[in-house]
């Protein structure tokens, strides 16, 4: 049955949001170590001299991309800490090619000892399949872990009771625009369905990419179609399909929204032929002000603002007339996942190293660099987070309903 099950894993599809860079841009803050940052406990995390690879998905010609900035400093502070220990990263900028590497190398038993993985629907085949390390004795082991680290926040990488996976960050997908772009041309922020409507109409005649959209991983444009579904049929039966799994999806709402999704290609909403374009293609597209708007995750925050500056900003899906959803829900999740192989044979040192990088002063690092943080209680520098993140936190941190993206909790379903 094992068998079966790493097989299938080989054509799952996976969300992996965040990308990493060669180096820290002059705007990076300047990492810091002390000794409350070392895994508590632990004088030496290993004697004898040790190599553990790490595995990760990162965009190293994009200096504006933390995730990586903030990996090569984990293992840069980790290494000078424990002299003994080397992390071998393997950093892959394209996410189709890591999904490729890792599932294989995960279905051969050959996974690196720390990985980035992927949550709810999407882990639990590996945890099946026995590859994945339980965690829950972090907690213990690491009591900082269990002060930072809320339950909401173990929740996505939980298995029948066990912890699996922990995310980095929490998310949401939001819609980024240009502010000069709307002011230029006198765009207000749409508040219904048929003022973006307009709002398109007027780009495509001014020879302005309305939305920017690289869909070759095909995930992206699930985006628009979840927005206007809870817009106009609200949260009840996309989480009957999404939360209980009911097979629903012939229901006359999901193919309502997907003749809308095609609407919205045949009124020009996105970039030309879409399908066939790449999300950094069309991500550079927005950054360089030839596309008035981009559907994102919130991870993106940061390497926008580092392009637009203070004409960066964002706002939810509009209402749609009599729809039965609202513009004050938000699709929320939790992203940057990563987990440990259950078949290292340096579990000890991994642990070590994954303790190390959910410390109170990496994760700190981290929220520093523009991160929406999945743990609780870090302060972080006001002057260091940029206030298009400070906005987000405020908008996502008030709703009181949210609604989850669904390739991340159907998984290989």
């Amino acid at each position: 049955m094992k068998k079966k099950i790493c097989a299938a894993l080989l054509g799952v599809c996976m969300l992996f949001s965040m990308s990493g860079c060669s180096g820290a841009p002059s705007s990076v803050p300047t990492p810091t170590v002390s000794s409350s940052t070392a895994p508590q406990g632990e004088a030496s995390v290993s004697e004898e001299p040790v190599t553990i690879k790490f595995w990760y998905s990162a965009n190293e010609s994009d200096p504006t991309d933390y995730w990586g900035v903030w990996h090569r400093e984990n293992i840069k502070l980790f290494q000078e800490m424990y002299p003994n220990v080397t992390i071998e990263p393997t950093v892959i900028g394209d996410a189709t090619q890591y999904l490729t590497k890792i599932t294989a190398e995960i279905a051969a038993g050959n996974a690196p000892d720390v990985f980035q993985a992927w949550l709810f629907g999407r882990l639990t085949p590996f945890v099946e399949a026995g590859r994945i390390e339980p965690l829950d004795d972090l907690f213990e082991k690491y009591p900082e872990m269990q002060e930072i680290i809320p339950e909401t926040s173990r929740v996505p990488g939980s298995v029948d009771g066990k912890v699996y996976a922990l995310p980095c960050q929490s998310s949401g997908e939001v819609i980024f625009y240009n502010k000069a772009i709307f002011e230029e041309n006198g765009f207000s922020v749409p508040h219904t369905y048929e003022e973006l409507k307009e709002i398109v109409a007027k780009c495509n005649e001014k020879g302005i990419i309305p939305i920017g959209m690289g869909n070759d991983c095909v995930w992206l444009g699930s985006v628009p179609y979840s927005m206007y579904f809870q817009r106009k049929f609200g949260n009840e039966l996309y989480n009957k399909v999404l939360i209980e799994q009911q097979a629903l999806f012939d229901s006359e709402e999901f193919i309502e929204a997907g003749q809308e999704l095609a609407n919205m290609v045949e009124l020009g909403f996105f970039t030309p032929n879409a399908n066939a374009v790449k999300a950094e293609e069309a991500q550079a597209s927005f950054k360089e002000s030839r596309a008035a708007m981009y559907i994102d995750g919130t991870w993106r925050a940061a390497p926008y603002y580092e392009a637009l500056g203070d004409d960066l900003g964002f706002f939810n899906f509009p209402n749609v007339e009599d729809g039965l959803g609202s513009s004050s829900v938000w699709i929320k999740s939790f992203d940057g996942g990563l987990a440990i192989s259950a078949d290292s044979t340096k579990k000890d040192v991994a642990k070590a190293f994954y303790a190390f990088m959910f410390s109170r002063e990496r994760q700190k690092a981290y929220g520093e660099y523009g991160a929406l943080l999945a743990t609780t209680g870090i302060e972080l520098d006001p002057d260091k987070v940029n206030p298009i993140t400070q906005e987000l936190n405020e908008a996502l941190g008030s709703t009181t309903e949210s609604f989850g993206i669904w390739d991340n909790l159907l998984g290989t379903n």
